[in-house]
């Protein structure tokens, strides 16, 4: 959180850590982008923040949005950071 600094563009990605993260930075002045719809909520009736949701196929497990139209609109947006969860680690990198 002390990372993120005001007026800053951040991406969210979906996930239980990333939702605590983006917990603890609503009142703050940010541009929000995420395809987590938990997060979203968040943000929705923040009056000094911007939220742009990415669209696509909603998991339903998690709520969040994946597929060719998240990745499409995701290609077109430019971040300043971005706060990412990881589903797993092996020798290969993180996933």
């Amino acid at each position: 959180v002390e990372l993120i600094e005001d007026g800053d563009t951040v991406l969210f990605d979906g996930g239980t850590t990333t939702f605590e993260v983006a917990r603890l930075l609503v009142g703050r002045p940010l541009q929000v982008v995420t395809n987590s719809l938990p997060v979203a909520n968040l943000f929705a009736s923040a009056l000094n923040a911007d939220l742009v949701l990415l669209g696509g196929y909603v998991y339903p497990r998690t709520g969040v949005a994946l597929g060719p139209l998240a990745d499409a609109m995701l290609a077109t947006l430019r971040v300043r950071k971005t706060i990412m969860s990881v589903g797993g680690v092996g020798e290969e990198g993180l996933y």
